[in-house]
């Protein structure tokens, strides 16, 4: 009989049994043979020694199989006591995870592959005011201020198994819009498929609302860098960058021609002298008014030149419909009787020739004409 231990070798004590009970046998055999060349055979003998070959056998494989037993045993306990502290670190390790997902200060949630809410944590529930049992199970679609975005999302995602720092929007229960930089990436199971997603928002609303206060204030301070603040029309910086970019546009054929219209107060330095530079202040400031009125907003411009003086760019209009600004202009003036004051108004079609020097200063010259004729006018420079 072969028996072969743990390692694969042969056990030492099997080897000792044998050895053991060959040599009880040879003496059972040498005793059979003395007393039989007396005429006697002990039988009893033989059998007696072989019985307790036999027993101290039995005893021997009985105390081996014991001991293995034990150490099988033994082993299976402390597998089963490693089986339960790794068990123990798991659930510990899930709990410590699950603990910080639920008191997170940030929107953490997961997805389906269908894309409907599995889990909601205790920071989306403060910033959202959505209850986990309110939302869970329900399209992730319906949290966004714009449905579109969870196809963009999930299109992403599925390329690049992540998406990182998208801004978006999305609905609180409450109706409120907040702002959010999501970053999303997939969950895959033991075999490497996907099960779900898992995103995580940081709420961005009172950043951009900041971001969105400093553009209108940086640009209301470039607003006031090029505006002149009696009249709320550009300054002349603003004029000398603006006529510059119309003869760009002029070359580049956006538009087949510009006019420019030169304004002066007539008498406005006796309107001073008699009734105080506050009253010459609200003359500045209503001519203001009524030249943004008379202009088309997003196309023409106008401009404080100076003093009492003042240049309106209408591009992509010829002398004849500059003509009919300049009567409005003229018309609502007079309407508001500042005393003796009147308008003087040249108009100027730019030339080829023309750069903004000869084209301020034909205007110029058509103004002083219209002046020199007694004002309350507009004349076309020729």
């Amino acid at each position: 009989m072969k028996r072969m231990d743990r390692n694969g070798k042969y056990t030492p004590y099997l080897y000792l049994i044998l050895a053991g009970a060959f040599v009880a046998a040879a003496l059972a055999l040498t005793l059979v043979y003395l007393h039989g060349s007396r005429g006697e055979v002990p039988v009893r003998i033989g059998v007696l020694c072989l019985l307790l070959t036999a027993a101290a056998a039995l005893l021997s494989l009985h105390y081996r199989s014991a001991r293995i037993f034990r150490r099988d045993y033994d082993d299976m306990k402390n597998q089963f006591i490693r089986a339960q502290l790794i068990a123990k670190r798991k659930a510990r390790l899930a709990e410590y995870f699950d603990r910080v997902l639920r008191d997170a200060a940030d929107i953490i949630f997961t997805l389906d592959i269908d894309g409907y809410i599995l889990k909601f944590n205790t920071g989306a529930e403060t910033i959202l005011g959505y209850k986990q049992h309110e939302i869970v199970g329900t399209p992730f679609s319906g949290m966004l201020l714009d449905a579109a975005d969870s196809t963009r999302i999930f299109d992403a995602v599925l390329k690049q198994d992540r998406l990182q720092n998208s801004e978006l929007k999305m609905r609180a229960k409450d109706g409120r819009v907040v702002e959010v930089s999501l970053s999303i990436s997939e969950m895959r199971d033991e075999r490497n498929q996907i099960f779900g997603m898992v995103a995580t928002c940081k709420d961005i609303t009172e950043k951009k609302r900041l971001e969105q206060r400093l553009l209108e204030q940086n640009a209301k301070l470039e607003e006031l860098a090029i505006t002149d603040n009696l009249s709320g029309l550009y300054n002349v910086r603003h004029f000398h960058a603006e006529v510059g970019k119309a003869f760009t546009r002029l070359k580049r054929k956006l538009y087949g021609t510009f006019s420019l219209l030169l304004i002066d107060i007539d008498r406005f330095k006796e309107l001073n002298d008699s009734l105080g530079h506050q009253a010459g202040d609200v003359v500045i400031e209503k001519l203001g008014e009524i030249i943004k009125g008379a202009i088309r907003k997003d196309l023409d411009a106008a401009f404080r030149y100076g003093g009492d003086e003042f240049v309106v760019l209408l591009l992509d209009t010829d002398p004849q419909k500059s003509a009919f600004v300049a009567d409005r202009i003229l018309e609502r003036f007079r309407a508001y009787g500042f005393g003796e004051t009147s308008l003087s108004i040249g108009i100027a079609a730019v030339e080829d020739e023309d750069g903004e020097e000869t084209l301020v200063h034909r205007a110029d010259l058509a103004m002083y004409k219209a002046k020199k004729n007694g004002g309350n006018q507009y004349l076309v420079a020729s």
